[in-house]
């Protein structure tokens, strides 16, 4: 998920160093410290790859595998171009660039897309596959421009505007992404807002056309969660029958914010692939934390990782690439941040869930998920 005050404080920083911060923002967040699991010591380094992935059986290089390297307060943002050569380099091979419209075109008319000119070809030219999303509406919110906002979103202003930034975009579509999501878990909005059901549809679909016109044959759609798949709403078959594959995020969350067996990986992907019409799938973000209060531990997000990634091998025929949310835990800030956008300022289980999604703690720390994280990349190499 991405919050636009993170990015707004990006911007002052040099340009590769905005690059690589712009990677972070279209992922989860929140937070509360979890009894008896505090971040641990800060480490002056990582054990070697070789040793950390000693012991994990060998995984299959069946789709493209990635994280999202973010830094935090513990890891300068500086340090985010190493992280993403490091992941490169022990096989990650798949990596998501999130593009708020609102903030590329800050005025009608106007683009700033430096960072998206800059970031996608290099990390395409470190062996990534890429995903573009464009998070018109971004889970909770409609995310368009404010002075078109007011709009529906099949209104002809809107769609005129959306013209001109794929037009914009199209460079960099063209050439080096290989995944475009026009939406981020749209399914969650529009169930509370049934009345832009049918004018987002058209906006979509409008979108896709355009991406026709314009010669950029990519697959394209907008993101869904796995829960809203699972509960089987008209309207995402409605939105799904104008994809040509199938972008979902995965967090096996239950009541209370509770993060459910590490074994629910089995049945909850083979019942996406079961109702997923045989459309290639993304796994956009797949996310397990080790907050107590939230019901995670180092022990069950290894154990589901372990678990979904071989399972994902199983649907070798469809599922296409993964991105896990996230490489280290988020800051306090960024959590706090988040839970007051997706409207939980107050839920300490809500909060943990996400400020504890990393494969390593704050301070770089490895958790117990990031061997079998390495030992996955390392088939891809």
């Amino acid at each position: 998920m991405y919050s636009p005050n993170t990015y707004r404080k990006r911007r002052t920083r040099s340009l590769l160093s905005m690059v690589l911060s712009a990677l972070l923002i279209a992922v989860l967040a929140c937070g509360t410290e979890p009894p008896n699991q505090g971040s641990p010591p800060i480490q002056t380094a990582a054990p070697a790859l070789e040793t950390q992935v000693a012991g994990i059986p060998p995984f299959e290089n069946h789709y493209a595998l990635g994280v999202v390297a973010n830094g935090n307060e513990w890891i300068p943002q500086e340090k985010e171009g190493d992280l993403i050569i490091e992941m490169a380099e022990a096989g990650a091979n798949f990596y998501i660039f999130p593009v708020d419209w609102r903030i590329v075109e800050p005025s009608p008319g106007d683009y700033d897309l430096d960072l998206f000119e800059f970031g996608i070809p290099w990390t395409k030219n470190l062996g990534y596959k890429t995903m573009l999303t464009i998070p018109t509406i971004n889970t909770v919110a409609r995310s368009i421009p404010a002075d078109i906002n007011h709009l529906p979103f099949d209104d002809p202003v809107v769609l005129r505007r959306f013209d001109q930034l794929l037009e914009e975009l199209k460079p960099i579509l063209e050439s080096d992404v290989d995944y475009i999501s026009l939406g981020n878990e749209v399914d969650i909005y529009l169930a509370l807002n049934p009345e832009e059901i049918e004018p987002f549809a058209r906006f979509a679909a409008h979108g896709y056309e355009t991406l026709e016109r314009l010669g950029i044959n990519k697959p394209h759609c907008v993101t869904f969660t796995v829960d809203g798949l699972l509960a089987k709403h008209q309207f995402i078959d409605q939105l799904i029958a104008e994809c040509d594959y199938l972008p979902i995020t995965y967090y096996p969350l239950g009541a209370g914010s509770q993060f459910r067996d590490p074994d629910v990986a089995e049945s909850d992907i083979g019942e996406v692939v079961r109702i997923s019409d045989n459309l290639p799938i993304v796994f956009q973000e797949l996310g397990y934390g080790t907050g107590g209060l939230s019901g995670g531990s180092e022990a069950r997000q290894a154990a589901f990782y372990e678990n979904a990634l071989r399972v994902m091998e199983n649907y070798a025929n469809q599922i296409e690439a993964v991105s896990i949310t996230m490489l280290h835990d988020f800051s306090r800030a960024t959590c706090e941040e988040f839970s007051v956008y997706y409207g939980f300022p107050e839920d300490e289980a809500f909060e943990d869930f996400l400020c504890y999604l990393g494969l390593k703690y704050r301070d770089g720390t490895p958790k117990e998920a990031y061997p079998v994280f390495l030992a996955a990349i390392d088939a891809r190499k």
